[in-house]
């Protein structure tokens, strides 16, 4: 017995599967604050829609914390007439609530308190042809915005040497605390390193006190700002004091302007999850760091720095823009061509044109002013770079045991590495139910990583269990499945076996195209359409797992045309990924001799 199985490449008017695709709305990247200037203590709203294909439905949503792993990490289950249920901990909270909207669900957490910290996803099962998808997580992250830093002086330490000390309370996580001095005898700005530190706890929040020991003169006064660093803040805050001033020591505080601002700064924020490296488009992605700022009338901007990991050090500057517009490009990226500066003030944009893995990091702007507020930090924003993973491929391996089968399921081409998670479903029960792997390996491939992951399930031929093996990645929107079934034959469809006598192996044709070329203008006045017909031979028992067809080469992921895997599900690739007019069509048929 020989099957066959004829794939079609049809460059006519589409008709895609898309699957299921869940997604979990974005919590605030710098966390909630927890006592924002209006008073008013904040809710949380975790709402998770999904999209499927015409016919399917919607079983379950589930929403989870901290794991999707075990059944005590489950907030609340919604089905699919509407109904839902809390659980856990969250099953006697009346502040909570769920509210559906099909296909978006939403649970509510009115009071929200530190416990609530945590990851949280939204997991979608469905009737039908995709069992399941997870959303990546959405961490709740709860801050208090700290106080305005203090500024003290303290004794004279030794001759022409003072200490001054910066404090600031009411943060959480506790704030960072940055000084500069700036001497009057050059008026150059520069950092200084703390000569003590000290952090207490006060409940829910934190003390933070740092001192430092500068030398300074009546004849040459030292003014030194303290800075203060906290994810609430949408720019930093910043006092100062001059030193000598007084033999006794004193306080001195930040007198505020009458509808003053002051300076803020915010650089424009990068994709959370990453940015694609080989999207669907195939177009290399480039990268904007756009700084923006706003500051108080009669102010003015002196100079924009851009940082990569760190702003202490002039080794960490990426580029300068002074006030005239002019700019200059700094250490590593001081030679390179695919970077450029554009100049909108009050808007400044460095662009990577060719991005690469050294440009991953945190990158900062600064900028500094010549009158009231002599400088502000924007926020991180960490550039960090993925490569979407291929389609998960699953086999079966032997017979470990009496009714036991070891199962592997792969994916390369991702970075970071993907996660694999294993479900089954017993037909006899119909329950699908988490599966620990057995064994994982993981390797890298140059910037990509393969992983595979094993499992070893019981199943006989009258109770057989369907697997599943799902792939989480942040490239992803959704999470991609593929299922088998164990047991299918007495043989391993993926292992080494020897051919027996009348073994033909594996033949693969690809249908001929026309000699002498397609006809662009044909007498009918139709344009033509291609197909690319691969039909495939193998011996009983074995079975196709991947199917690639390949432009200009086969060496390479880039000259992919598209792909289908042995449930029949397919992916187009590079530059046809984008392509409406492009579609694959499985026919599935035997041959008895």
């Amino acid at each position: 017995m020989k099957g066959l199985c004829l794939f079609v490449l049809l460059c006519v008017a589409p008709y895609s599967t898309k699957g299921l695709e869940a997604t979990l709305a974005e919590l605030p990247s710098n966390g909630l604050v927890m006592n924002p200037e209006s008073g008013i203590p904040p809710a949380v709203n975790l709402v998770c829609s999904y999209t499927v294909d015409p016919g399917e439905t919607m079983q379950v949503v589930y929403f989870y914390k901290d794991g999707t792993t075990d059944l005590d990490q489950i907030v609340a289950i919604v089905i699919a007439d509407g109904s839902s249920r809390q659980t856990n901990a969250f099953a006697t909270r009346n502040d909570v609530t769920v509210t559906a909207s099909d296909p978006s669900f939403t649970v509510t957490i009115g009071t929200v308190t530190l416990a609530d910290e945590g990851s949280y996803y939204c997991k979608v099962t469905t009737i039908l042809s995709n069992p399941m998808a997870i959303t990546p997580a959405q961490t709740l992250k709860l801050v208090y915005r700290p106080n305005p830093p203090r500024i003290t002086r303290g004794p004279q330490v030794a001759t022409d040497t003072y200490r001054v000390t910066c404090s600031s309370d009411g943060g959480r996580p506790a704030p960072e605390i940055r000084w500069f001095k700036v001497k009057s005898s050059d008026q150059m700005q520069v950092t200084l390193n703390e000569t003590s530190g000290n952090e207490q706890n006060q409940g829910d929040t934190f003390l933070v006190e740092s001192a430092v020991d500068v030398m300074a003169t009546q004849a040459d006064p030292v003014e030194l700002i303290c800075q203060l660093l906290h994810d609430s803040l949408i720019s930093q805050t910043t006092t100062k004091i001059t030193v000598p001033e007084s033999a006794g020591p004193s306080t001195a505080t930040t007198e505020n302007i009458t509808n003053s601002t002051g300076l803020e700064v915010t650089l424009a924020v990068l994709p959370s999850n990453g940015l694609v490296m080989n999207p669907e488009s195939g177009i290399p992605p480039t990268v904007d760091l756009v700084c923006s700022y706003t500051l108080d009338p009669g102010e003015t901007m002196q100079v924009v720095y851009f940082y990569k990991d760190g702003t202490t050090d002039s080794s960490q500057i990426v580029g300068i823009v002074i006030s005239d517009g002019s700019y200059q490009l700094q250490n590593a990226f001081a030679s390179r061509t695919d970077v450029t500066v554009t100049v909108s003030d009050p808007s400044f944009s460095l662009t990577i044109g060719t991005v690469t893995l050294a440009d991953e990091g945190s990158y900062h702007c600064k900028v500094s002013t010549f009158f009231n507020n002599p400088m502000s930090i924007s926020l991180a924003q960490t550039l960090k770079l993925v490569y979407r993973p291929y389609p998960p491929q699953i086999r079966h391996g032997p017979q470990v045991a009496t009714d036991t089968y070891r199962v592997t399921c792969s994916s390369d081409g991702g970075r970071p590495a993907p996660e694999i998670r294993w479900f089954k479903m017993q037909s006899s029960d119909q329950m699908q139910v988490v599966l620990n792997e057995t064994s994982r390996n993981e390797q890298s491939q140059g910037d990509t990583f393969l992983v595979e992951s094993a499992v070893e399930v019981m199943a006989t031929q009258a109770d057989p269990v369907k697997l599943i093996c799902q792939l989480l990645h942040d490239s992803l929107i959704s999470q991609i499945t593929t299922k088998i079934m164990v047991p299918e034959s007495a043989a391993p469809s993926m292992t080494t076996t020897e051919s027996p006598s009348n073994s033909t192996g594996l033949e693969v044709t690809l249908a001929d195209l026309p000699s002498n070329g397609l006809v662009m203008n044909p007498e009918s006045g139709i344009p033509p359409a291609v197909e690319l017909v691969c039909s495939y031979t193998v011996d009983p028992g074995e079975t196709m797992q991947v199917v690639y067809f390949y432009k200009d080469g086969m060496t390479d992921s880039s000259q992919i045309v598209g792909i289908v895997i042995s449930d029949g599900s397919y992916q187009l690739q590079n530059a046809f990924a984008s392509r409406t007019d492009v579609t694959l069509s499985l026919q599935s048929f035997h041959l008895f001799q």
